[in-house]
């Protein structure tokens, strides 16, 4: 009987005679992977440390009293588009955090937490401070968000109201100081005004008593500056009483909690169904692509060995894998560019980039009947 009549098996006889069996795909690779990293993630989920979130809401307005004194006038400032960011950065400043850890005290509270009892220095409080809050403008409006963090529901609770509540003070005594500021500085300048005009009078008078032509001009000139200065005096006076009114008047709508912080219920941190969900999501990721990896390597050692051809890949599947990697490099890239731009934009466009045309490349090369891969 003739070879060729002879049924064929999946064994090929390569070239020194010895059969070559035919790889299978290792599903072993594929389940031992995704167990581990679905285990592990399970567990280290289940250790870390729970973290219960609060949020204070705050309205921001900028330094006015409740009711427009005379000295307040509404001006380009209002339309500063970085208002808010710069009273984020204000919140977050140790005028701000640090009378919320001395009001909370935080120092020997979180000393005993977390430096075994030792008292905490207040920069040290505060940098810890720094990373459990979170500030966040809500959209087309004045109002902000402050969201505290903490493994106590009410810890976080106090922490957010007390920073809403110690902004919102800081701002009713920077602009009482400011305002008397104002105030000692204009009773200082009517003060020496009011003198120069009891100098004046003196000198009119003095003119006065002895009448000639020279005496004459210079009694005119002393009137002329006598009434410039009791009409600054005036304009003193006014501005004065003004800044009195307007310091008189309370001006607690600066800085409006809007909704006070409640303790959580549930904590936000760790996300436990999702944080499984992913490892288990992602194990079976890694399992395929390590069986898929392995499984290739082998049929590609059988092929050369067996000396078996490849088999080109359908043009149908080639152009379907090329819109899929079209499309989902569009999707990267233009969701990147359309957001905010940072630092993970310029590593994440170009590494989508070059993944997309590393995968159009190899699916071109590894078609056997392709111009570039009958090149090479």
């Amino acid at each position: 009987m003739n070879s060729s009549s002879a049924p064929q098996s999946s064994a090929v006889a390569p070239k020194d005679g010895a059969p070559a069996a035919r790889p299978t795909f290792p599903f072993v690779l594929l389940f031992f992977p995704w167990l581990l990293i679905a285990i592990t993630t399970i567990l280290v989920t289940s250790i870390l440390p729970e973290s219960y979130c609060s949020t204070a809401r705050i309205k921001i307005e900028r330094d006015q009293s409740d009711i427009l004194g005379l000295a307040e006038r509404r001006g380009v400032a209002d339309d500063d588009p970085h208002y808010i960011q710069t009273e984020f950065e204000l919140i977050q400043s140790e005028a701000i955090l640090g009378k919320v850890v001395e009001g909370l005290d935080l120092n020997i509270g979180w000393g005993k937490k977390y430096a075994g009892g030792e008292r905490l220095k207040t920069s040290e409080s505060i940098s810890l401070l720094k990373a459990r809050v979170d500030l966040r403008p809500v959209r087309n409006t004045s109002i902000a968000e402050i969201r505290a963090y903490s493994e106590k529901a009410d810890e976080a609770a106090k922490i957010a109201d007390a920073v809403a509540e110690a902004y919102r003070d800081y701002r009713v005594k920077a602009r009482a100081g400011k305002i008397s500021a104002s105030i000692q500085a204009l009773e200082q300048a009517y003060e020496e005004n009011n003198q120069k005009i009891r100098t004046i009078r003196t000198e009119i008078a003095e003119l006065s008593r002895e009448p000639s032509a020279q005496n004459t001009n210079r009694l005119d000139e002393g009137r002329s500056r006598l009434e410039e200065l009791q009409r600054f005096s005036q304009v003193l006076f006014t501005k004065l009483a003004n800044e009195k009114t307007d310091l008189s008047l309370p001006a607690t709508g600066m800085v409006q909690i809007v909704d006070r912080a409640v303790p959580a219920y549930r904590p936000v941190r760790p996300n436990k169904p999702c944080n499984m969900l992913i490892g288990i999501v992602v194990g079976c990721l890694v399992g395929c692509f390590l069986a898929t990896l392995v499984y290739v390597l082998q049929c590609r050692e059988f092929r050369r060995k067996s000396g078996v051809p490849r088999t080109p890949f359908p043009p149908r599947f080639r152009a379907a894998v090329h819109i899929f990697i079209a499309l989902v490099v569009g999707v990267v890239v233009g969701y990147r560019c359309a957001s905010p731009f940072d630092a993970a934009t310029v590593i994440i466009v170009p590494l989508t980039i070059a993944l997309g045309g590393i995968a159009s490349a190899y699916l071109e090369l590894a078609n056997p009947g392709s111009p570039s891969a009958t090149a090479l």
